[in-house]
């Protein structure tokens, strides 16, 4: 019967697959796994070892030891850089015999390996190992390389080499600080000429306050990234291994002292020098690694100098995505956009329904750009509103308006302060806004009056 026969093809076709499956992918996988395994110079696991030595020719030998983490003894007693040891530690597990170039040589003087450019040794176990490290080969691209127990000489990819020639400064630890970025509680900034900037914790723990002023709001954003990048400086050179002479380097007195109080009650201290000309580096001091460093210059610039720079000068005061509908006149045009629901907007006309926008993330970056956008400083005292502004946008959610902004047409070029009237909750509040930024949030304003909408199905 034809679903016998049919039941026979069948069979035959699953046997001839499994067949050619096993065969022709698996064991070619395991022949491929098992000849990148014969071509390791070493078949151990990186969790085994226990202690490692790197002997430069030209430089210093680092020595390192696993006492549940991994610690640099010599020639000095400091943290290791994690991710610096893994990446050494996986290029010499995973490091592989190119090619063998001599079985037994005589002489291992052609091959720079008679006194080695790099010596590593390391132990696993009981057994101690090392890997010399020689000439690279005429063609560039790879070095002559043996170990202590083997005769053979063979080539290593320079890619490989590189990686494993390190010196105490790149397997040290070099981020500055070791706290948690939600641990700070506090936050002192101390000036040579005298200007201090403190700020603290609200008792939620989440807003930030002037330490002895309530009244003036800072913007979370703005401390959040400050943090952010004190936690993760990074040393560039190391200049002394013990702040015994920081006068030397102007860390006394500083340019600046960054002090953070910690929820343990401890302090965190960031001593920055002076910029000297075009210098691209500054001398540095943190209290929480123990030596006296290079850092980027560019940390300066991003300190704050005036309390100022720290203060919450949103002109909205409100996260965006509250705004359920927004108006705006902009000179003799006007637009009226509805959220129908959260993935989409539609423009409305009249007391119409609103017809869906093709493009509805246009809505969502204006709005998310207004939130962002800042002011220069309050207007003291306030020029009067304007009866007929040349822009004005009135944000509402689902009861009642949030806020209105207006202004006066900006100039088309340049970036003077033009005064912005912020009404709200029945108070109105003149301040001065970039010239750019306003011309900015017209462009959007103008992109949304005339979007491509969405086509109805027919």
């Amino acid at each position: 019967m034809k679903w016998r026969s049919s039941l026979v093809y069948l069979l035959v076709l699953l046997l001839v697959g499994g067949y050619f499956y096993y065969f022709e992918v698996v064991q070619k996988r395991q022949k491929e796994l098992a000849a990148r395994e014969a071509k390791k110079v070493f078949q151990f696991q990186a969790e085994q070892m226990s202690g490692l030595t790197i002997k430069p020719k030209d430089k210093e030998a680092v020595q390192i030891k696993k006492e549940g983490q991994w610690e640099i003894v010599e020639p000095i007693k400091a943290e290791a850089d994690k991710s610096s040891v893994n990446e050494f530690l996986n290029a010499l597990f995973n490091l592989e015999a190119e090619r063998e170039v001599v079985a037994a040589p005589d002489d291992l003087k052609p091959f720079g390996l008679h006194e080695p450019s790099l010596v590593i040794s390391f132990r696993t176990g009981e057994q101690k190992v090392e890997l010399l490290i020689g000439d690279k080969n005429p063609v560039g691209d790879g070095s002559y390389a043996k170990t202590s127990d083997g005769t053979k000489v063979f080539l290593i990819a320079e890619g490989n080499r590189s990686v494993l020639d390190k010196g105490l400064n790149e397997l040290r630890r070099r981020q500055l600080f070791t706290f948690q970025l939600d641990d700070v509680v506090a936050l002192n900034l101390a000036y040579r000429e005298g200007n201090i900037i403190a700020v603290e914790r609200a008792a939620d723990e989440k807003a930030w306050k002037v330490f002895g002023d309530s009244e003036i709001k800072i913007k979370q954003s703005k401390m959040d990234n400050f943090i952010e990048q004190i936690h993760w400086l990074r040393a560039q050179n190391f200049l002394e291994n013990e702040p015994k002479n920081l006068l030397t380097y102007g860390l006394e007195p500083p340019l600046v002292t960054v002090t953070l109080r910690l929820k343990s009650g401890e302090n965190a201290e960031l001593r920055l020098a002076k910029k000297e000309k075009d210098e691209k580096q500054i001398a540095a001091f943190s209290s929480q690694l123990p030596a006296v460093v290079q850092v980027a210059a560019s940390i300066l610039d991003d300190l704050p100098e005036e309390l100022s720079a720290l203060q919450d000068r949103s002109l909205l005061g409100f996260k965006p995505d509250v705004v359920k509908e927004v108006k705006w006149s902009l000179g003799d045009s006007q637009g009226h956009a509805v959220q129908i629901d959260e993935s989409r907007w539609g423009l409305k006309a009249g007391e119409g329904q609103p017809e869906p926008i093709k493009d509805s993330w246009h809505v969502r970056s204006f709005l998310w750009d207004l939130g962002d956008a800042e002011y220069q400083k309050k207007l003291d005292p306030a020029p009067p509103l304007a009866s007929q502004p040349y822009c004005r946008i009135d944000l509402r959610n689902a009861e009642k308006s949030l806020l209105t902004l207006s202004w006066e047409k900006p100039p088309q070029e340049g970036r003077n302060p033009v005064p912005v009237w912020i009404q709200k909750e029945g108070e109105t509040l003149a301040v001065s806004a970039d010239a750019d930024l306003l011309r900015r949030v017209e462009s959007d304003l103008e992109r949304l009056s005339q979007p491509e909408k969405v086509k109805s199905e027919k």
